[in-house]
């Protein structure tokens, strides 16, 4: 199975974390959002391709300390603030290496049920307040017939960022034709859209969204147990990774200044 995992962009609703570090780093019990999702996968029969811009050296730092083992591919993306950048445009980047079913996830989407198999062309999506911030679709027969990206609307069926696709000469195709912008942006669901004539199914599923830091928030307060410890400090992540202890420090020269001690 291939996996293509989007953490390129800046992360600009979750605060002051991207000053530090890539968005898929966020830390929730001590675990960064992207160990939630590597661990989704059998390790041993799956090659992750993940897409990496900002702070990407943070997410290859912490790779290769916490996942020696892992089967990955990193795909550098150019362009990851400028018109037209956005996960549709890092998926384009990373085509080449997906010429495969794979299943699609952004990196702000933790879920704990079983990811459905490539079987069919899906959408993982649950019910939002507000659609603004999602794509969202209109459906028939549990499937796609409409999708309204970023806008206000009575759809209950919102995009969590997991997907599955099973075409994708289709996918892609429609992600290179369809050259309109959502908010300066390229959106998935320009591929997306494509898919609805082979029959783009639907599957609800219960999903924690880091996406914000509201969500983020939301998310820490349910998965992190009352009794445990907190800790992080401003310049400072602390992760436990399987027998593993890694810690990032902002500050390059304090890990220069201890290797040197020791």
């Amino acid at each position: 199975m291939k996996v293509c995992i989007l953490s390129a962009g800046v992360g600009s609703r979750i605060g002051n974390f991207t000053n530090m570090a890539n968005k898929a780093l966020l830390p929730i019990n001590n675990r960064p959002v992207l160990s939630y999702i590597i661990d989704r996968f059998d390790r041993n029969n799956t090659e992750f391709v993940i897409a990496i811009g900002h702070e990407k050296n943070t997410i290859k730092d912490f790779l290769s300390v916490a996942y020696d083992n892992l089967n990955y591919k990193l795909v550098e993306i150019d362009n990851i603030t400028g018109i037209g950048a956005g996960p549709g445009y890092s998926l384009l980047k990373c085509e080449k290496y997906l010429d495969e079913p794979f299943i699609l996830t952004t990196s702000d989407t933790i879920t704990f049920d079983k990811v459905p198999s490539l079987e069919n062309n899906w959408v993982g999506t649950s019910k939002v307040k507000d659609t603004r911030d999602y794509c969202s679709f209109r459906v028939k027969n549990n499937c796609v017939v409409g999708i309204d990206d970023k806008v206000s609307t009575t759809n209950e069926h919102a995009w969590i960022g997991l997907a599955g696709i099973k075409n994708t000469k289709k996918f892609f195709s429609s992600l290179r034709v369809n050259s309109k912008y959502i908010k300066g942006e390229t959106q998935i669901s320009n591929g997306l859209e494509g898919l609805i004539e082979n029959d783009l199914k639907v599957i609800k599923l219960n999903w924690f969204d880091t996406g914000s830091i509201k969500n983020y928030n939301k998310t820490k307060e349910y998965l992190e147990p009352e009794s445990s410890f907190d800790f992080s400090k401003d310049d400072e992540l602390l992760y436990f990774i399987d027998d593993r202890v890694v810690k990032f420090f902002r500050d390059k020269n304090i890990v220069e200044n201890r290797i040197y001690r020791n």
